[in-house]
């Protein structure tokens, strides 16, 4: 009798075990699941957060003045930019954009770029006293040459000839670091001293034609003391 009530315990010591085995392989498997459950609710998608990231603003373009170009039949009005990082005028901080060229008779309007999201950090009407107006210069950043997504005061700049309606942009220096002068020498010629990388470079153009005539490096810049 003492041999068939020892099975019967070690039986009843058997099952206990496995039903303990059963609730702890039950009890790891629940906590398992809520675990994934709670990290798929906790971590979403990083594409859906992407899509739900604002917009940004749109930035807001104005008209300048209308300024007559000396001896011909055109004016141009100036586009800006409001933004945070432009220069400041007229209580304003503003980017030059684009220009827009008008025939004083009222049967021509033209855009000088087909966008407005170059730069232009200088516009000048190049004449002699009494003359009229041979062409127009320019200084403007129309490429992300530092690649940080904007077009800026940092990015390399070009130097460009128009005709005095705004036609035939053409550039004639690229890559330039900056201008630190340009004239018209003669009612011919215009010289320009610049700087790209660690030179001074000096470059005389043809009016007529927007064509380089010359170019030579002046100097080497010293870049520390």
């Amino acid at each position: 009798m003492d041999r068939f009530f020892g099975w019967i315990n070690r039986i009843n010591s058997i099952l206990f075990l496995l039903v303990l085995i059963g609730v702890g392989i039950g009890t790891y498997l629940a906590v398992s699941e809520y675990r994934q459950a709670f990290a798929r609710y906790e971590l979403p998608d990083e594409s859906t957060d992407a899509t739900d990231e604002p917009a940004k603003p749109a930035v807001r373009l104005t008209l300048g003045e209308v300024d007559h170009i000396y001896g011909t039949d055109t004016s141009m009005i100036r586009l800006f930019s409001e933004d945070a990082g432009g220069r400041t005028g007229s209580g304003r901080n503003e980017r030059m954009r684009n220009i827009l060229f008008l025939s004083n008779d009222g049967q021509h309007a033209t855009w000088l770029f087909e966008k407005h999201t170059n730069l232009l950090t200088d516009v000048d009407d190049l004449r002699l006293p009494d003359q009229p107006t041979r062409a127009l210069y320019f200084e403007a950043v129309l490429t992300d040459s530092d690649g940080d997504g904007e077009l800026n005061e940092y990015d390399l700049s070009a130097v460009a000839l128009a005709r005095p309606d705004g036609s035939g942009f053409t550039k004639i220096l690229d890559g330039v670091d900056r201008v630190l002068s340009h004239e018209q020498i003669d009612d011919h010629h215009l010289a320009v001293v610049y700087e790209i990388g660690a030179a001074i470079w000096y470059a005389r153009f043809d009016l007529d034609t927007f064509a380089k005539l010359s170019e030579q490096s002046l100097v080497d810049v010293p870049q520390q003391m």
